[in-house]
């Protein structure tokens, strides 16, 4: 097993497999976690989530159901470590997570920095909105895996081929 420095430093260069991998970390994470450990039941990505309200990626990037059945929205922002997640780059989650049957937010980033702006909106919110930052990663004690790539579910798999019919 790995730290997650480790783990985070063998994120793919390309932005967009970053943030997917990113993803993936965020639910392995929630999955394993020991402030989350009792408390979560299911795990999804939001378009695998069976009540989802579109299909499209509006910010919503995970689903968690509670063994409450409370229903969480979560965002995963893998930033570089130096910058900040600013206002509109949170806003879509924010909008679209703010409705009946979400009872918690938590945002998850790559980064120990919040724009000012940000900071006052998350605040200001009515369902609340939990900030999970770099720091708190590194803190976490897990025994993180040693490469993202090794995540469930990160690469799609070939579905398997149809069975020929039977001869008549």
């Amino acid at each position: 097993m790995a730290t997650f420095d480790e783990l985070i430093s063998r994120l793919d260069p390309d932005f967009r497999v970053r943030g997917k991998q990113f993803e993936h970390i965020c639910v392995w994470y929630l999955q394993n976690a020991p402030r989350f450990r009792g408390a979560v039941k299911n795990v999804w990505f939001f378009p695998e989530w069976p009540w989802r309200w579109n299909d499209k990626d509006r910010g919503v990037d995970i689903i968690v159901e509670t063994v409450d059945e409370e229903i969480w929205a979560v965002q995963a922002k893998c930033y570089k470590p130096g910058l900040a997640v600013k206002k509109r780059d949170m806003d879509a989650f924010l909008s679209e997570s703010s409705r009946r049957g979400i009872s918690r937010r938590i945002l998850i980033m790559s980064t120990d920095y919040l724009a000012e702006d940000s900071k006052r909106t998350i605040k200001d919110q009515v369902v609340p909105v939990e900030v999970i930052s770099l720091s708190d990663l590194q803190e976490e004690r897990l025994d993180w895996p040693e490469d993202p790539d090794c995540l469930p579910g990160l690469y799609p798999t070939a579905p398997e081929p149809a069975a020929a019919p039977e001869p008549a």
